[in-house]
């Protein structure tokens, strides 16, 4: 004899309508507030206002440091090798220690271009255009030091077609002496700005003082002993000491690109705690505007409810607390939807998708009623 299936109660189906009929309908989500115990509406208020950080937590941990270049190198493939390979023909290392900074072993660096911003340190000069493509330094400078001392190399710019020091009132040395003549075009170099605990990478627009691409990171994920020297001998370069002209080396695609993919993997290290801290410090943002908006969302339906004739100014706080937790679950999974599908506006889908939906309910299913 078959045992037969107990019936579900009036009451349960009653609420897994109310529950699942929230999504879409206002009087829905107004029915379950009022009528299931306040645990419910709690855990739609969380998930409400946790689901729609996931993309931001989702697009801040992709983030990258060598995204910079991703779709554009800027000529780095070139300046970043010949950079390497210079700190190899000079013997020159820069070396994470077991602290996670980056050392200037031997004081090598110091000796060959010194650590202050009075004078260019390394430069990579372009042999066509005479021009610098790219300048390093590595400095002892920390704190508010070490960001003057990048505000500096920054703000540094030279006439185009040159080397030379910009100058307002000077024309180059390529134009005529009459009164006439245009003024230099001032540039700005690409730079990589280093010390013991960060670097800084700053890509410009050719023949222009614009940054067009950056990123800055540190060295405390860095394994031991990571050698930005070896980024060259990696690439295929194996001679301690030069036997050829370098420039064969440059101009083989190949290696370029192999010494290219070290500093990008050198750069996603550098960047990971950036990317941490700054995806910690977003979220919680996030959640913290969504607490207070669904708090607020809750006191503007009791507010709207107090009228002499609306039938609805029984409802009390908490009740009106538990009304929009019912009602921001849709918002909350919707931004979160929409947050995946256009993560640069993340933050803003629930903030705008939850004010719609309660001011809709409080207008349609909560309003005055007109005798």
């Amino acid at each position: 004899m078959k045992k037969q299936r107990k019936k579900m109660s009036p009451e349960t189906k009653e609420n897994l309508k109310n529950i699942f009929g929230s999504l879409y309908s206002n009087q829905r989500a107004i029915n379950g507030a009022r009528h299931n115990p306040w645990w419910v509406a709690l855990i739609f208020f969380v998930l409400a206002i946790c689901l729609p950080v996931i993309p931001i937590v989702t697009n801040g941990m992709s983030q990258y440091g060598s995204s910079l270049l991703s779709s554009n190198n800027y000529g780095f493939d070139i300046t970043g090798t010949a950079f390497a390979m210079n700190l190899v023909e000079n013997d020159i290392d820069l070396v994470i220690n077991a602290n996670h900074q980056l050392i200037d072993e031997n004081g090598s660096w110091k000796e060959k271009y010194g650590y202050g911003n009075e004078t260019v340190q390394y430069a990579y000069v372009n042999k066509l255009t005479n021009q610098y493509d790219l300048l390093v330094y590595y400095t002892h400078e920390t704190g508010s030091d070490f960001n003057k001392f990048q505000e500096t190399i920054g703000n540094n710019r030279y006439e185009v077609g040159t080397t030379n020091k910009y100058v307002d009132s000077v024309q180059p040395s390529s134009s005529s002496s009459s009164e006439d003549a245009p003024s230099a075009t001032p540039y700005t170099p690409s730079f990589i700005l280093m010390n013991q605990n960060y670097i800084v990478v700053n890509f410009f627009q050719p023949n222009s003082t614009t940054s067009i691409a950056s990123t800055a990171g540190d060295f405390l994920t860095m394994k031991e002993g990571t050698s930005i020297a070896s980024f060259a001998i990696t690439g295929g370069f194996n001679d301690k000491v030069l036997s050829t002209d370098y420039n064969d080396y440059l101009s083989d695609p190949n290696y370029t690109k192999s010494v290219l993919n070290n500093w990008k993997t050198f750069l996603d290290e550098t960047f990971i705690t950036t990317r941490n801290t700054s995806t910690i410090y977003t979220s919680l943002l996030a959640l913290g505007i969504y607490f207070a908006l669904s708090i607020f969302m809750g006191l503007m339906i009791f507010l709207l409810t107090r009228g002499k004739k609306n039938v609805f100014r029984v409802l009390k706080f908490m009740e009106c607390q538990k009304i929009n937790a019912w009602a921001s679950f849709t918002p909350g999974l919707l931004g979160m939807i929409i947050g995946f599908i256009f993560p640069q506006g993340a933050l803003m889908f629930f903030i705008i998708l939850l004010g719609v939906r309660i001011m809709w309910l409080t207008m349609r299913q909560l309003k005055p009623q007109i005798r």
